[in-house]
């Protein structure tokens, strides 16, 4: 009951014939994100109203008044607004359609009794009991009508009326579109070399690489996610949701792999090596002794285990990783495709350059210009050497010493001496990705061979694509947050070459980072602590060697003895 004061009218009695202020509105929410479980039934069965039915009525008029009965009518019909009128035979409220009746304050809302979910995606009905002996099925289809939507299902709603079920129920409904895809292989393994391992100190240990991955026969390398086509969806509207489809396989089954009921394991024994996005297992090859003039140039897409030295004029191709338990000395030709472990040191060749496409670890490199794709990790010395990193160069575990060398390194340098003190400077490019150096190149020839094409249109479109590629490997090209740390000293004289210019270290600097500050010009500041705690962790580190040997224990191998020469 409402007592409301107006002017000629004292006071009016008015009395609701429904419950003001229920939360219909968070209900009809919950049904609209398809949330069913938590809607309370039983508010919309007390809220239900039919078309015309009474909501407020007037008990008593109490005061004299001059207004005519029409006039107190008109005046009392704007007490209440929305979707009611004023019935002035009965002289009450009445609902102006059928549906659930929310009263807030002064203003009347009628939902209808279905509702379209947020996403477009389903038209839900609610019938509750007190629908049945008020239905008006007429204007009810009327408002489905309204909605134009194909998918309304009139048989079935039909069906539910006639039968007088309860609940709520979906009446239209749209597809989701399906994603597809072709078939995927999912490694089950890191694919990646680290950086290092953080121990329980919070110390860096740069020689825990992960370089080695041993699988046996029949072990699961990756599981297999089969293909599955797409199709587009659409809502109740009629709207298409279109799809997509992933054709990227991510990877690709190579030598000594295969697939097994959903999975991909291990034909044979042997290590894990990845080249571009095919796995590979390459069988282990020992050779018990020097790779010499006697096992003549070895060609394998297998990893190999020397046991002894390579020597002086040999080639040596391999798609896998290479372990030499002695020394690299001056071979003809050397490719690695995976990781190189080398536990003596490497000799060049002159006029020869040497090739790894993973990480490399070595106790010395000496006379040597090599193309290393991954880290570059050594122990005494770089001595005359031009080399070519397209990550770190760690020399510091022994010696750590860098003289005489031409250094090309896309990130960090961290040695413990950069020259010495009789001259035996380096020259430094400074964060400089010769991978991108070889990629503009490639670019430019194919501006060049572009610009012969007679069709103006093609040339043009290939040149504008070319200038982009060559534009974003330009901005590669240095590494401007790359660094130099000195552990101990970095003597006058070595060059540090950068973007724009040549920076000559002018004095011996003991312990100091060298980084390019805005410029990008090269500044020089103090040794983080943290370096300096790394430093303690690298004597446990160089016992990398003992797992490879343990790794490869009882491993089915193929052993080819060689004479030493």
């Amino acid at each position: 009951m409402i007592i409301i004061v107006l002017k000629n009218l004292k006071k009016v009695v008015m009395k609701f014939l429904y419950e003001r202020n229920l939360p219909l509105s968070s209900e009809i929410n919950k049904i609209k994100r398809h949330n069913l479980k938590e809607v309370n039934l039983a508010l919309f069965n007390k809220t239900f109203v039919k078309s015309n039915s009474e909501v407020a009525i007037l008990d008593k008029e109490v005061a004299e008044s001059s207004l005519t009965n029409t006039q107190k009518a008109e005046k009392l019909a704007n007490l209440l607004t929305g979707d009611v009128y004023f019935n002035f035979d009965k002289n009450c409220f009445c609902a102006s359609k059928m549906g659930f009746i929310s009263i807030l304050g002064s203003n009347i809302i009628i939902e209808p009794i279905f509702f379209v979910t947020d996403d477009c995606m389903a038209v839900y009905i609610i019938l509750v009991p007190s629908f049945y002996p008020l239905v008006d099925y007429d204007f009810l289809k009327k408002q489905l009508e309204d909605l134009k939507s194909p998918y309304i299902n009139y048989e079935y709603l039909d069906k539910l009326i006639k039968e007088q079920r309860n609940g709520i129920f979906i009446i239209a409904k749209g597809k989701y579109p399906q994603d597809g895809n072709c078939e995927k292989i999912i490694p089950l393994f890191d694919d990646k070399l680290t950086p290092g391992q953080i121990d329980d100190k919070g110390n860096i240990d740069f020689f825990e690489r992960n370089f080695l991955r041993s699988f046996k026969q029949g072990d699961t390398i990756g599981k297999i996610i089969p293909a599955k086509p797409n199709e587009d969806g659409y809502d109740i509207f009629g709207k298409v949701l279109p799809s997509s489809f992933d054709n990227d396989p991510l990877f690709e089954i190579g030598t000594n792999v295969e697939k097994v009921e959903g999975f991909i394991v291990a034909s044979s024994d042997g290590v894990l090596s990845i080249t571009g996005t095919t796995i590979n297992i390459h069988n282990l090859v020992k050779i018990d002794g020097d790779a010499s003039v006697y096992t003549g140039n070895i060609r394998t897409t297998s990893s190999v285990y020397i046991s002894g030295n390579i020597l002086e004029n040999i080639t040596v191709e391999i798609d896998g990783d290479l372990i030499v338990m002695g020394t690299i000395a001056a071979p003809s030709k050397l490719l690695v495709k995976g990781n190189l472990f080398c536990v003596g040191g490497i000799l060049g060749k002159k006029d020869s350059s040497y090739i790894c496409e993973g990480s490399l670890q070595s106790r010395y490199l000496r006379n040597t210009i090599i193309y290393i794709k991954g880290d570059c990790i050594i122990e005494d010395d770089i001595i005359n050497c031009t080399l070519f990193v397209n990550k770190n160069i760690i020399c510091y575990s022994r010696k750590g010493i860098i003289v005489s060398s031409i250094i090309h390194c896309n990130k960090d340098i961290i040695a413990k001496y950069l020259g010495n003190d009789r001259g035996s400077a380096n020259k430094i490019y400074m964060g400089h990705s010769y991978l991108a150096e070889q990629n503009l190149l490639a670019i430019r020839k194919l501006i060049m061979d572009t610009q012969r094409v007679e069709d103006e249109k093609i040339r043009e479109f290939k040149l504008n694509l070319l200038s982009k590629y060559e534009k974003n490997i330009l901005e590669k090209i240095y590494n401007l947050k790359s660094h130099i740390f000195a552990i101990n000293f970095i003597y006058a004289d070595n060059i540090i070459i950068g973007p724009l210019a040549e920076h000559k270290i002018s004095q011996d600097y003991a312990k100091v980072t060298i980084y390019y500050k805005p410029g990008p010009a090269i500044s020089i500041a103090e040794l983080p602590a943290k370096i300096l705690d790394r430093i303690e962790s690298i004597v446990k580190s160089i016992k990398f060697l003992e797992k490879v040997e343990q790794q490869f224990k009882g491993t089915d191998i193929a052993e080819k003895k060689s004479k030493s020469t």
